[in-house]
């Protein structure tokens, strides 16, 4: 939002033409209390723009009551996916190429996400679903962190300290994150906060079942048992019996990964995206 204080004394120059002010912010809920006492300067002046667009609906309503926003200066444009870019056909022989690399049989089970390693994003409970998934059941579970970040040294020292180097894998943020997606057997979050992922999404696009925890927008782009679940934030067992669910029936996961393909071609296709900030600029 630090761009919206220059654009805001831009328009109430007396010498510049009014013109139509819109921010986007793709912030939930705030880390730091530093970032919270910011919104007494951003707060009156998102009152006052010609629109705020948010990438949630959740998002959209928490702000509109806690920063006390019209509703006729709000709208949700939901995030894009290059459904033609991402599927899981693009990159086959590559994700044979990753498990390879990585020493990872082809019938091991990958639970993955990817995304910056950051504090909100809680990858230890990504690693501790894993950990725990491994010793209640028989399956073969590997897990693929793909990110990079002020946290990843914490998150390989874990991995040192709960012995489970051997099938955790933390790698920095790459180029192309199609061929680890399709490597990928089931996609996850582990964030206590989280606007609306275009992670997840590509995964789903890439035909994958997502788990996600129930914050933010993750249920608005999940259909719960169908595209993928969602879980309480912080309950680790409820997290590893989805993932047990899911990675014991390969034919469920298949079917749960069509699924979620469908729905992205149907809800979340780039195009949709643009045309929506194209109705919004008009």
């Amino acid at each position: 939002l630090y761009p919206l204080i220059y654009a805001y004394l831009a328009r109430i120059m007396p010498a510049i033409p009014r013109f139509k002010l819109l921010a986007t912010t793709n912030t939930t809920m705030f880390v730091t209390r530093k970032e919270e006492l910011q919104m007494l300067l951003y707060a009156p002046m998102l009152r006052r723009i010609d629109r705020t667009v948010f990438g949630c609906e959740y998002q959209k309503d928490l702000w509109m009551r806690q920063y006390k926003l019209k509703a006729s200066r709000c709208t949700c444009i939901y995030n894009g996916v290059d459904v033609d870019l991402f599927q899981s056909s693009t990159s086959d022989q590559m994700s044979k190429d990753v498990r390879a690399k990585l020493g990872i049989p082809e019938t091991g089970l990958i639970v993955g996400s990817i995304g910056r390693f950051s504090k909100e994003k809680q990858y230890e409970v990504a690693i501790q679903a894993c950990v725990e998934l491994r010793k209640k059941t028989n399956l073969d579970v590997y897990c693929l962190l793909v990110g990079g970040g002020y946290e990843a040294q914490r998150l390989r020292n874990l991995v040192v300290k709960l012995q489970c180097d051997g099938y955790v894998h933390i790698l920095d943020m790459a180029e192309d994150v199609r061929p680890y997606l399709n490597a990928m057997d089931i996609f996850i979050l582990s964030s206590i906060s989280e606007t609306f992922s275009n992670a997840a999404l590509e995964a789903m696009a890439m035909g994958l079942p997502v788990v996600l925890p129930g914050v933010g927008g993750c249920p608005e782009m999940v259909k719960s048992g169908i595209t993928g679940f969602i879980y309480e934030p912080g309950d680790l067992s409820q997290f590893v019996e989805q993932l047990s669910l899911l990675g014991a029936d390969k034919k469920y996961r298949a079917e749960m990964g069509q699924e979620a393909r469908r729905f992205v071609e149907d809800c979340f296709r780039f195009e949709s995206m643009v045309d929506a900030y194209e109705r919004l600029f008009g």
